[in-house]
C-alpha cells in the first residue's frame, strides 16, 4: 500500500489547489527558488511531506490549529488516496477558526468521520502514529532517532514496537498475585502455630481409647453404686418408719382397748335423750313466761297458749296485774333454770359424741397403719452405713469430672487436628500458588519473555540495520543489546523471581538458592564502530528501515512507503555518493515500494527513479510538479 495521489488545497506555501500523482517507485525531493539558482531552503519541501503526515494523523508543526491554512485564505484541505484498496481516501479540511474535519472513504463508499475515521486510518496502516514516526517517517536532523535517542526513548519505542506492556502488566499481575498469595500464607501459617498450641494444649497427642472407656466404665460404676447408697438410704428409712408406725399403732390399740364402746353408744344415747327433754321443758317454760308477762303487763289477748281457745276469763286474768307480776318472775327464773339444763344436756352430748368419732377415727387409724406395714419391710434392720450416699455421690462427680475433662482434651485435639490438617492444606495450595505466580512472573517478565523477544527482535533488526549499510558500501556496523549491568545488586532473583530483602548481606535466594547478581537494567542500547554525525544518520536511517520491516511484518502492515528529510544532511562527498549509489537497493531491499527522500544535494539522490520539484516563486507561494 503507498500514496497513490495527494491533492493540496491552501496547506501552508502552497496556494490554491494542487494534485499530484505518484507511482510505486523512489521519489527525489528538491526544491529550487525562481531567480535565485543556489537556494532551496524554505521552499517547502518538508511542508509536502508534512501534509501526508496531517492527512494521516492530523499533527502538524504549527502552533495554533488554523497555522497550517494558506495566510489569507478561509479553508484549506489535504486529501490522499490510497493505493491496494480501491477507493480508500482521507480527507482532512479546515475552515478557520472552525473544527479540522476528517473524512475517510472506505469500501463500497461508507464513510467514517472524525474519530471513527482516525481508528479507520491506524486500523488500514497498521501503524500508530509514534510507529510511523519511527519507521516511516524520518524527520529533518532525526534521521538518527533510534542511535542518538536516550536509552529511556528507545527502550519504550521497542517496548510498544513488540507490546511489551501486556507482558508486564501480566508479570506486574502475577506479582500482586503472589504478594497477595505471601500475605495469605502468612495468616495461615499464623494459625497454624495457633492450631498446633491448642493440640499441645490438649495433650499433644490423642487420648488412648481404652482410657476413655476405662473411665467411662469407673463412671457407670460410681452410678451404679450411689443408686445402691440411695436404695440402702431409702431402706433405712422404710425401717424407720416402720418402728414409728408400730408405736403409733401399740398406743392407739392400746387407747382402743382401753375404751368401752358399748359404755360410750350408751352415753350418747342418754344424752341424746337428755338434751331432748331439756329442750321440751325449755319450750313450755319459754311459753309459760311469756304468757305471765303479758299478763302482768295487762295486754292478755285472750287466747288461751295450751288450748288455742278464747279465753272467757281475759277480763278477769288481765286485771290480776300484781299476782300476775309475781307469777311472770317466778316463770323468768324457771326459764333461766330450763334454759341451763338443756345446754348442760347438749354439752354432755357433743362430748359423748367426740368420744364416740374419736374412738371411730382411731380405728381408721388403726387400719390405715396396719396397710402401711404391709409395705414395709419386715424382718431385722440392715447395718446402718453412716455417709454412704455422700461418699458415693463425691465418688461419682469424680469420675464424671475426669472423664469430662478426658473428653474434651480429646474434642480438643480432635478439632485443632482437622483445623491443622486443613491449613496444611491450604498452605500447600497456596505454596503452590506463589511458585506458579513466581514462575509467570519471571517468564513474562523483564527477564523471561520480554527479554527473549526482545533480544531476538533488536538482534534482527541490528542484523537487517548492518546489511544495509554493507549494501550501501559504507564501512560501519552496529550492534544492540536490550539488558546492561546497572549499579547495586539485583533486587530480584533472576532464576525464579523471589523479591530478595534490602540487605545486601543476602547472597543467596531463599527460595532457589541462586547466587544474588548483579543488578541488570533493561534499556535498548546501539553501538556503532564509529561516531559522528554522519555514521548516526546513515545508522539511523538502516536502523529505522530495518525496524519498519520487521514491525510491518509483524503489525501485518502492507503500507509500504517512506518519508526521509535530509537523510545525506551529515554525509560527506564519498558518502554521499556511497548512499546515492546504493539507496534503490537498500530500499528495496526493506520491502519499500515507494519512497519520498528530500535532499539538498541533487547527487545524493540522482539515482532514485522519480523526482519531485519544490519551486518557490517570486510571489513567495509554491509550487510542486512530478517529473
Amino acid at each position: 500500500m503507498h500514496v497513490a495521489s495527494l491533492v493540496l488545497r491552501n496547506f501552508g506555501p502552497f496556494r490554491g489547489s494542487t494534485e499530484l500523482l505518484f507511482e510505486a517507485i523512489p521519489y527525489a525531493i528538491t526544491a529550487e527558488m525562481e531567480g535565485d539558482s543556489e537556494r532551496s531552503n524554505w521552499a517547502g519541501k518538508s511542508s509536502l511531506l508534512e501534509a501526508m503526515l496531517f492527512a494521516l494523523y492530523g499533527v502538524h508543526r504549527h502552533r495554533f490549529e488554523d497555522g497550517w491554512i494558506s495566510d489569507g485564505e478561509a479553508e484549506g484541505a489535504v486529501t490522499l488516496s490510497l493505493s491496494g484498496l480501491s477507493g480508500i481516501t482521507v480527507d482532512r479540511s479546515r475552515e478557520r477558526g472552525k473544527a479540522t474535519r476528517l473524512l475517510v472513504t472506505g469500501l463500497n463508499g461508507v464513510v467514517l468521520r472524525d474519530d471513527e475515521a482516525q481508528k479507520e486510518v491506524v486500523r488500514i496502516l497498521a501503524l500508530g502514529l509514534e510507529d510511523f514516526r519511527t519507521t516511516s517517517y524520518l524527520r529533518q536532523k532525526e534521521t538518527s532517532g533510534l542511535v542518538s535517542a536516550s536509552p529511556a526513548e528507545r527502550t519504550a519505542t521497542v517496548a510498544r514496537w513488540l507490546c511489551l506492556e501486556p507482558l508486564e502488566r501480566a508479570s506486574a499481575s502475577c506479582r500482586a498475585e503472589e504478594a497477595e498469595a505471601e500475605k495469605k500464607l502468612g495468616q495461615v501459617r499464623a494459625r497454624i502455630e495457633a492450631a498446633k498450641e491448642r493440640r499441645g494444649r490438649a495433650g499433644g497427642s490423642p487420648v488412648d481409647r481404652s482410657e476413655l472407656d476405662r473411665l467411662r466404665t469407673v463412671l457407670v460404676e460410681a452410678e451404679a453404686d450411689l443408686a445402691r447408697a440411695h436404695e440402702a438410704f431409702a431402706m433405712e428409712a422404710q425401717y424407720d418408719e416402720r418402728a414409728r408406725v408400730l408405736e403409733e399403732g401399740r398406743r392407739l390399740k392400746a387407747e382402743h382397748d382401753a375404751e368401752d364402746a358399748e359404755a360410750l353408744d350408751e352415753e350418747v344415747r342418754k344424752a341424746t335423750a337428755a338434751r331432748d327433754d331439756a329442750l321440751r321443758l325449755s319450750v313450755e317454760v319459754e311459753e309459760k313466761h311469756k304468757n305471765r308477762v303479758l299478763v302482768a303487763s295487762g295486754t292478755f289477748g285472750g287466747t288461751c297458749p295450751v288450748a288455742g281457745i278464747t279465753c272467757p276469763a281475759t277480763e278477769e286474768i288481765n286485771s290480776l296485774g300484781a299476782s300476775a307480776a309475781r307469777e311472770a318472775r317466778a316463770a323468768g327464773k324457771a326459764r333461766e333454770e330450763a334454759e341451763k339444763v338443756w345446754r348442760e344436756a347438749r354439752v354432755r352430748l357433743q362430748t359423748a359424741e367426740s368420744l364416740r368419732n374419736a374412738r371411730r377415727l382411731r380405728a381408721e387409724r388403726l387400719g390405715k397403719l396396719r396397710e402401711r406395714l404391709k409395705a414395709l419391710p419386715k424382718g431385722n434392720r440392715p447395718p446402718a452405713a453412716p455417709g454412704r450416699a455422700q461418699e458415693a455421690a463425691r465418688a461419682r462427680d469424680e469420675a464424671n469430672a475426669r472423664l469430662f475433662e478426658a473428653e474434651h482434651r480429646q474434642r480438643e485435639y480432635e478439632q485443632a487436628s482437622a483445623e491443622l490438617e486443613k491449613l496444611e492444606a491450604e498452605e500447600h495450595v497456596l505454596g503452590l500458588e506463589i511458585a506458579v505466580a513466581r514462575e509467570a512472573a519471571v517468564v513474562l517478565g523483564r527477564t523471561g519473555a520480554q527479554r527473549r523477544i526482545a533480544e531476538g527482535v533488536i538482534g534482527e533488526v541490528a542484523r537487517g540495520a548492518c546489511e544495509m549499510l554493507a549494501i550501501a558500501g559504507v564501512d560501519l556496523s552496529l550492534s544492540c543489546s536490550w539488558e546492561r549491568e546497572g549499579k547495586g545488586i539485583a533486587d530480584e532473583c533472576s532464576a525464579c523471581g523471589a523479591a530478595f530483602p534490602a540487605s545486601a548481606k543476602v547472597k543467596k535466594c531463599s527460595s532457589c538458592g541462586t547466587p544474588r547478581g548483579p543488578k541488570v537494567v533493561q534499556q535498548f542500547d546501539v553501538e556503532l564502530s564509529a561516531r559522528s554525525g554522519a555514521a548516526e544518520d546513515l545508522a539511523g536511517l538502516a536502523l529505522s528501515l530495518s525496524a519498519g520491516r520487521f514491525l510491518h511484518g509483524e503489525r501485518g502492515s502492507s503500507w509500504s512507503s517512506v518519508f526521509v528529510d535530509e537523510a545525506t544532511a551529515h554525509l560527506d562527498k564519498a558518502h554521499r555518493r556511497a548512499f546515492a549509489q546504493h539507496l534503490p537497493a537498500l530500499l528495496a531491499a526493506t520491502g519499500v515500494e515507494q519512497a519520498f527522500v528530500i535532499s539538498h544535494s541533487p547527487e545524493s539522490v540522482a539515482s532514485l527513479p522519480g523526482r519531485i520539484v519544490v519551486t518557490r516563486g517570486a510571489d513567495g507561494w509554491s509550487r510542486v510538479s512530478v517529473r
